[in-house]
């Protein structure tokens, strides 16, 4: 196939999203596609080498997040930014004069529906079908079963309903990356999405090897931020259950301080640290230097909250079991079932810091036997979340044509 991936985070390293569309585009040459990307124009000189990444978009929606803007000045740039994507786009696919089976937006919010929709009207015959991938979870699930939204989000539903169902759509692909949040799409604009994974990929050297050391090495990697749970962690070590049978060493990835909803301020805890619980290390600069640190661990803790994980899926977990580590996941979220069919690990119940410092203890006291079973299951998780698998789904849809996946 002949494939475009548009991407206007592709500016900086920071962030996931290099990573991600790194192994998306060596996956799909891999296997035998070719996948020119366009990146944004201030693209730095690691991404156009590496992925060979064209610098034409001129705005990125990641930007702008500091502060929430007002109604017209939010209207006004979101008319501007799907004007912007529209031109870009369809300026660069004019000059090169590509004829593409599939142009990919891996990455889309409401600031890109509009310019999606012309673009699938306009310029179809040279972009080929258009697949929108929506990875972030538009609510959280209530005790009746009844997804709740927050009002913010009423926009995105309306617009993605319109564009769903005009004439173009049947050259829009909507899809989405678990299971879960298929329901949720559902649940929230009444538009069933298609399921394309998340590609990951991780070199064959990378695992987990008993180097026969007497202290266990446990890590919590990601950004720091509220759902992710590290003040959750840092209760769990002031427990009276956290009790481990042998020393265990805590390293944090620390990308920065964040605030709970009540505006309290999260910061490193120098208790924990001058006890020797918990070792910070900065925020990663270069894939390399997590791939070190994914090998020099023993298990991954991932504290995250349920409301925000019960259907979102965790790369970092999908991460951890490619290189056979089981981890820490809490209970009624995408990780559990994620771990059930993938991994190994202890689940604990969300919310609960003395749950989470006793799932934390029974992984070291059981982490031979855990281990082992997460090496079985690497490669299951290596072809589920693989490019190539990814490409074929969408190459499948081609074929059969422009139903769901």
């Amino acid at each position: 196939m002949n494939v475009l991936i548009v991407e206007e985070a592709l500016e900086s390293q920071h962030g996931h999203w290099f990573q991600y569309l790194r192994d998306m585009v060596e996956d799909g040459r891999a296997a035998g596609h070719r996948v020119d990307v366009l990146g944004h124009q201030n693209a730095c000189p690691e991404i156009r080498r590496t992925l060979g990444a064209h610098p034409v978009l001129r705005r990125s929606v990641w930007q702008n997040n500091s502060e929430r803007p007002r109604r017209w000045a939010r209207i006004r740039s979101l008319i501007a930014h799907n004007r912007s994507l529209f031109e870009d786009v369809a300026a660069w696919a004019k000059s090169r004069g590509e004829r593409y089976d599939l142009t990919i937006f891996p990455t889309v919010r409401i600031d890109h529906l509009w310019a999606l929709h012309r673009l699938a009207c306009h310029h179809r015959s040279q972009l080929g079908r258009l697949v929108a991938i929506f990875p972030e979870a538009q609510g959280s699930w209530n005790q009746e079963g009844k997804l709740i939204s927050p009002r913010s989000s009423f926009p995105l539903s309306v617009v993605m309903r319109w564009v769903g169902r005009a004439a173009a759509s049947s050259h829009i692909l909507f899809a989405t990356e678990s299971i879960g949040l298929i329901r949720q799409y559902e649940a929230f604009c009444g538009l069933r999405l298609s399921y394309l994974p998340h590609t990951t990929s991780m070199p064959e050297h990378l695992v987990w090897k008993d180097s026969g050391k007497k202290v266990l090495d446990f890590g919590l990697f990601g950004f720091m931020r509220y759902d992710k749970g590290a003040d959750l962690l840092h209760q769990a070590l002031h427990s009276n259950a956290f009790k481990p049978q042998q020393k265990l060493n805590l390293h944090v990835q620390w990308t920065g301080d964040y605030k709970l909803p009540n505006g309290e301020l999260i910061t490193q805890d120098q208790q924990l640290a001058s006890q020797g619980k918990v070792n910070y290390i900065p925020p990663f600069k270069t894939s390399e230097e997590y791939h070190t640190w994914l090998t020099r661990i023993d298990a991954m803790i991932l504290p995250y909250r349920e409301g925000f994980y019960k259907d979102k899926l965790s790369r970092v977990a999908i991460d951890a079991a490619l290189v056979g580590l089981p981890m820490v996941y809490p209970r009624r979220t995408w990780l559990e079932s994620f771990v059930e069919e993938f991994g190994a690990g202890v689940p604990f119940e969300p919310a609960s810091s003395d749950s989470l410092a006793e799932a934390v203890c029974k992984l070291a006291e059981d982490h031979r036997r855990l281990v082992n079973l997460a090496l079985e299951r690497r490669n299951r998780v290596r072809d589920a979340f693989s490019g190539r698998h990814f490409f074929n789904l969408l190459s499948d849809s081609l074929e059969s044509g422009y139903g769901h996946l």
